[in-house]
């Protein structure tokens, strides 16, 4: 009978030691999977696809940002010329580039000389032009201000000049600083809506036609 009572005992101990085995295994096991989740993410240098991908994501959300936002700098264009606009402005300034003198300050001998442009001319001209076509008394573009009847004396003859491209480009130049608000474009004051020849090769501006 003892024999038989000790025999129980040592089953039932083998059985309870197997279980705690197991129970211990199962923790370790799973003690194992939460420290692989909880490993730190992989690092650029150990994954450079992850640099492709944050570059992709990137330029993504910037082209996104770009199409969203509208182009502020056109929007404050002061005026906004077109390039029919800076040839007429090239045609009324400058003339043709064979013919000497035919414009309202004709500098184109000058740069083909190697003299560089008198800007501060050139920009009364132009000042006079801008200034009337923000004036509530003429029209409100480069082309009518230009085509008025008995307002400017080289047109319409000088609608059939070919201006030389340096001189386009001087007007080009000058229109731009225009658009952007440049002090140096604005060479004279906005009231100013009328020039005559002065002495030698300059003009005179004035707010009033007498």
């Amino acid at each position: 009978m003892k024999k038989f009572i000790f025999s129980v005992l040592l089953v039932e101990i083998v059985f309870g030691l197997l279980i705690c085995t197991t129970v211990v295994g199962d923790s370790a096991y799973e003690h194992e999977l939460v420290l692989y989740f909880e490993e730190e993410p992989e690092t650029e240098e150990e994954n450079p696809d992850m640099v492709l991908y944050e570059s992709e994501k990137m330029f993504e959300e910037t082209e996104e940002e770009s199409e969203a936002e509208p182009d502020e700098e056109a929007i404050k264009l002061r005026y906004g010329f077109d390039e029919d606009e800076i040839f007429l402005l090239a045609q009324l300034i400058a003339g043709d580039k064979d013919r000497a003198g035919d414009g309202e300050y004709d500098f184109t001998w000058d740069i083909l000389n190697g003299k560089p442009a008198d800007r501060y001319e050139i920009g009364k001209i132009l000042c006079v032009v801008m200034n009337r076509v923000k004036s509530d008394i003429y029209p409100d573009t480069v082309a009518e201000v230009l085509m008025q009847k008995g307002q400017f004396v080289v047109f319409p003859r000088n609608l059939k000049a070919d201006p030389h491209p340096l001189a386009i480009d001087e007007i080009r130049d000058w229109c731009g600083m225009y658009d952007i608000w440049d002090e140096g474009a604005q060479v004279i004051p906005e009231d100013h809506l009328f020039f005559s020849a002065g002495p030698g090769l300059t003009n005179t501006t004035r707010a009033r036609y007498r």
